[in-house]
């Protein structure tokens, strides 16, 4: 986002956030139309430059509020839906079934029976007992249902870097590359009338930094597809999933997140520079693409899941301070309106930048950041250096674009709203939850 302190006050593209905070309350999210476009056409341009077109299909979970889903479809953008409620929020919003792939473990009977009267481009099997209950369920349909196989590609690589959690050996998810199951279903789809088999999906993990996985996985799929080819399964589709990590906001290594935790001490930002991740992994797909090409085995289309790489950095939190606290031994503590039991508890596990809505002039000061609620796993940061807060001060918590609004809930009170910077047509695009929200579903 487009973040710069005027006079000490912090701004986003014109817009005083001091005032927003005043006159929509806090916790408040902004987010920026400037920043969205901006963050697709940025992930766009890394595959443009190695020739790869690539469709985006957003996570939907990942940020799944409509005024910003509505953003994404106006650039042109697909959506991957995993539940019934994705796939409803979609269809109202105006993507049209080619803009939609359904992945997920949990695709239950009643919600595959949606997909009746649907030519969603791929319905992706996960494991053999899903795949009987598309079967079953595309036997009532009058047309046929397009299908895709996730692969699991069997491997591990940092155990103490929890962020390729989709593609160890263990994992549930996905047909093994060595397993009789892949080629068993492959020829079951096969042998369907109601079945078209489009091409396969992978999804390695969340927050991923390292660009050996994919072409790693590259290569196992490569070999998958060449197979499939020779017993006469042609693949159309190659959905490469998401999980690419955001450099400003990473995951926390193990090490990192007990340094944090336990010994109470500020982890700082690793690199301010551009991650050239995303470069990388588009030079790795242009070069499958390029073998698969050569081999006879022509990919048609690419498809990208991307969630946090894509949203994370279009949005931030403002937090008002209700406490500063000091104790004997010098160690000072801030008590927020919101914090990782209430907004994300993604928050004990990310990086995030964190600067107060206005600027002192004084020596830097190390503070412990907490929420509003009783207990110490309700927290923002530890000993984190900004200069002189006071109570009633903002705070501005960045890269908030991705899983904290889907994870917020009213353990500590009314979830936020959600500020849009739009041009003209900026404005709420979710007002607070209210009193009446919280329990218009309770049977009083």
């Amino acid at each position: 986002m487009n973040l710069e302190y005027r006079n000490s006050d912090l701004y986003c593209q014109n817009r005083l956030l001091s005032r927003l905070a005043d006159e929509f309350g806090t916790p408040l999210y902004v987010l920026s139309s400037k920043a969205i476009k901006k963050s697709v056409r940025d992930f766009l341009a890394e595959f443009e430059v190695k020739n790869v077109p690539v469709k985006i299909h957003y996570s939907v979970k990942t940020n799944p509020v409509p005024g910003f889903l509505k953003i994404l479809k106006q650039e042109g953008l697909g959506v991957e839906v995993v539940f019934d409620h994705e796939l409803e929020l979609s269809s109202r919003l105006g993507f049209k079934d080619n803009d939609i792939v359904v992945n997920g473990p949990s695709k239950t009977q009643e919600f595959l029976e949606r997909l009746r009267d649907r030519q969603v481009k791929m319905v992706t099997i996960e494991s053999p007992g899903e795949l009987m209950r598309v079967k079953a369920a595309s036997d009532k349909f009058s047309k046929s249902i397009n299908v895709g196989l996730r692969v699991c590609p069997g491997f591990s690589f940092a155990k103490m870097k929890p962020t390729l959690n989709s593609s160890a050996k263990d994992s549930p998810y996905g047909f093994l590359p060595d397993s009789s199951e892949l080629w068993e279903a492959l020829k079951e789809i096969s042998r369907s009338k109601k079945l078209r088999f489009v091409g396969f999906h992978m999804h390695l993990g969340s927050g991923i930094r390292d660009s050996r996985p994919y072409k790693k996985a590259f290569l196992i799929l490569e070999e998958i597809i060449k197979r499939a080819s020779q017993i006469g399964i042609k693949s159309q589709i190659l959905d490469i999933g998401g999980g690419i990590g955001v450099s400003a906001a990473p995951l926390l290594t193990v090490s990192q997140m007990a340094k944090s935790t336990i010994w109470k001490k500020h982890i700082k930002l690793q690199s301010n520079k551009k991650s050239s991740l995303l470069r990388e992994v588009a030079e790795g797909l242009a070069q499958l693409l390029d073998r698969l090409e050569h081999s006879g085995n022509p990919i048609k289309e690419v498809l990208v899941e991307p969630g946090r790489i894509l949203s994370g950095p279009t949005q931030i939190l403002i937090l008002s301070i209700i406490e500063v606290i000091e104790r004997f031994n010098g160690q000072r503590f801030l008590i927020c309106d919101g914090g990782a039991m209430s907004l994300s508890p993604l928050l004990l596990t990310e990086y995030h930048k964190i600067t107060p809505l206005k600027l002192q002039d004084k020596k830097l000061v190390n503070y412990t950041i907490f929420g509003n609620l009783p207990t110490s796993l309700d927290k923002l940061s530890s000993s984190l250096p900004l200069t002189p807060v006071n109570q009633g001060d903002r705070l501005a918590l960045y890269d908030a674009g991705a899983y904290f609004i889907p994870m917020n809930n009213n353990f500590a009170g009314p979830r936020p709203a959600i500020f849009l910077i739009d041009g003209r047509d900026s404005g709420l695009i979710r007002r607070r939850e209210t009193f009446e929200d919280l329990y218009k579903r309770d049977l009083m």
